[in-house]
């Protein structure tokens, strides 16, 4: 069973309070990242022209919309791996980030029919994989994305 959050209120001298927080669970702090990316691509989808002060045209919506799809799919397949980070390129592709145990990988998304996977790994040559988007009984929806973001150094699509 996970543990809750909670805050104890406590008084103290002048009428001062203090916040102290119980342990969060790993699973609270998972559940919290993947939050968090969802917050970012929604926050992106708001992006107007010159929304990184070099005139870049700004994301195309139904873009950012699959990577918010695609974002719910990964969650679904691996709740305990989020991704590191989510970020817009000036191109308008949305790329979702990971990065552990020395491996970086990386889910791009440019249109609404592929995904294109990039792994880099030290001492390893970088690999690539372009995959479809079109519908969840397409390979890119059934990803087990725990080859490639929880086994570590060497891990391969």
């Amino acid at each position: 069973m996970s543990a809750v959050a909670s805050i104890l209120w406590t008084g103290i001298p002048g009428g001062q309070l203090s916040a102290q927080s119980a342990p969060v669970s790993v699973d609270s702090k998972v559940s919290t990242e993947w939050r968090r990316r969802r917050h970012e691509l929604i926050e992106i989808r708001k992006y107007r022209v010159n929304w990184d002060g070099f005139d870049s045209d700004p994301p195309d919506p139904a873009v950012v919309d699959a990577a918010i799809s695609f974002l719910h799919v990964l969650e679904k397949r691996q709740p305990s791996n989020p991704p590191l980070r989510v970020a817009l390129a000036p191109d308008g592709e949305i790329a979702i980030e990971w990065h552990l145990y020395g491996t970086f990988t990386r889910a791009e998304i440019a249109n609404l029919d592929q995904v294109e996977w990039m792994i880099a790994t030290p001492g390893r040559e970088t690999s690539f994989e372009v995959e479809s988007l079109r519908s969840e009984g397409s390979s890119a929806y059934k990803r087990d994305t725990s080859d490639i973001t929880s086994k570590g150094p060497g891990s391969t699509l």
